[in-house]
């Protein structure tokens, strides 16, 4: 059974014209009780409203759609017995303040109430999987030929497209095997240089964020501050930057490698710099407008902890200065500079960081 707005029905039948076994239903969702005699008898409920592009101008349009019709349809699903797992369909930005959510925010709220009721279905002691698509307007089914899914934590991309056919497969995947996808928020965009990944692999493989109270009982103050509150440490405070062993610096938080130790440089900033990470892949890059003016924030792809900036005054080869706070590390010997220190060769160990 599919539901639809009394506005969406006939685009609706139209989609799911020739599919058998699909019934569009007309659903008023401003009746919690009428939602619930609806999806009695269902077992998973899927959540895809959003305010249409003539209601995003109207002050009411995303505040009626994106908060109180879809939290209307999130209550009626946790109070129907038959309900085990609600999929929420929101957008990427949600949760983030700055650009573009600044100026998507600025229809109304439209991406708030979108995170409101994220928050409701996160607390609602549902079963449930959030996910957040890429732009979807423009990508077309033959979109998937060509990008392959990728999936991050929350709040981990800073934009991307998406087709409606991929999210559409990621959903029925997630309602076709609640196991591998209940309790993860999951962010969605195609990119060309993704693997081809099978969507149930990726789902499996995907681990949620720890919560709040999870990050500060592993993480030191300082380390905490840093990389869930995107804080910055006093410069010249951090060992890492006297580090001059052969190694590998990783994320305090994961222990995802980041950068090699022959990356490093002495920018004399103050903190500990690098031109550039061990992969492409093992950062994120993202605008920050936190200053009122942009600045390119580097997160552990991984975690999605918060490392510090990077610049354009580096070194060759890159010309980049990744200026990195050091509570956000940990370093890890090289077997070689490892045995040194234990055997006390000070005089190797001083001749491979010179």
């Amino acid at each position: 059974m599919a539901g639809a707005r009394p506005q969406s029905v006939d685009k609706a039948k139209e989609l799911f014209v020739g599919s058998s076994g699909v019934d569009v239903v007309e659903y008023d969702l401003s009746d919690e009780k009428a939602l619930q005699r609806a999806i009695e008898g269902c077992s998973t409920v899927v959540c895809a409203l959003g305010a249409l592009e003539n209601e995003v101008l109207n002050p009411f349009g995303p505040y009626t759609v994106d908060g109180r019709y879809t939290q209307n349809l999130i209550n009626a699903a946790k109070a129907t017995p038959s309900v085990k797992h609600m999929i929420l369909v929101t957008s990427l930005g949600t949760a983030k303040f700055g650009m573009p959510a600044g100026i998507l925010n600025l229809f109304w709220g439209v991406l708030k109430w979108k995170h409101q009721s994220e928050l409701l279905l996160a607390g609602s002691g549902l079963p449930y999987t959030i996910i957040r698509p890429g732009g979807m307007e423009r990508p077309t089914d033959e979109y998937e030929l060509t990008h392959n899914v990728r999936l991050a934590r929350q709040d981990t991309f800073f934009g991307g497209q998406v087709s409606r056919l991929q999210v559409a497969k990621l959903v029925a995947v997630a309602a076709a095997q609640p196991e591998i996808a209940a309790g993860k928020t999951v962010e969605v965009v195609a990119e060309t240089d993704a693997p081809k990944r099978d969507y149930a692999d990726l789902l499996r493989e995907f681990t949620p964020s720890k919560s709040d109270a999870e990050w500060k009982q592993e993480l030191s103050p300082l380390a905490y501050h840093v990389l869930r509150e995107e804080g910055t440490e006093r410069p010249w405070t951090s060992p890492l930057n006297e580090e001059k062993r052969e190694g590998v610096f990783k994320c305090a938080g994961c222990g995802q490698a980041l950068f090699a130790s022959g990356a490093k440089f002495n920018s004399g900033t103050g903190w500990p710099s690098f031109f550039e990470p061990v992969d492409g892949k093992a950062v994120n890059k993202l605008v920050d407008m936190k200053l009122g003016m942009p600045r390119t924030e580097v997160r552990c792809s991984s975690c999605d902890g918060h490392l510090g900036h990077l610049f354009d005054d580096g070194p060759r080869p890159t010309g980049q200065r990744f200026c990195m706070n050091g509570a956000a590390l940990s370093f890890d010997p090289s077997e070689s500079a490892a045995a040194d220190q234990k055997g006390g060769s000070s005089e190797a160990a001083v001749s491979k960081g010179a």
